[in-house]
């Protein structure tokens, strides 16, 4: 379930969407797991274990709901607008570290702040 979808429909159900991945993502991975952002971009594809890949995941969806309590349902719509504008111009280049901040906070600034607050 998406945190839009059940805040506009079930809002009785945002507790038990959201509890257990803020539990997860207030804990840090155990031993030497991984917790920089870069990291998950790198080792995603196998070289990270399942639970550390599960606490990505519960951040990220911790961030998505922080996005939509702070920017509005339409954060993900101006999101897709945002890169498919820069698709548009782009021509295939690659997209640099500093240019994803500047388009996520086109979109909305909640959404940059994803990336400067890992």
């Amino acid at each position: 379930m998406q945190p839009g979808y059940v805040a506009a429909e079930e809002p009785g159900q945002l507790p038990a969407l959201i509890t257990f991945p803020a539990a997860i993502a207030a804990i840090e991975p155990p031993g030497t797991g991984y917790r920089m952002l870069a990291d998950f971009d790198t080792y995603y594809a196998g070289n990270m274990d399942p639970w550390n890949y599960g606490w990505y995941q519960c951040r990220l969806s911790v961030a998505a709901a922080r996005v939509h309590d702070s920017a509005g349902a339409g954060a993900a719509r101006r999101l897709s607008d945002a890169f498919l504008s820069r698709a548009a111009r782009a021509d295939g280049e690659d997209l640099s570290d500093e240019e994803l901040v500047r388009l996520l906070d086109q979109a909305d600034p909640a959404i940059g702040d994803i990336v400067r607050n890992w």
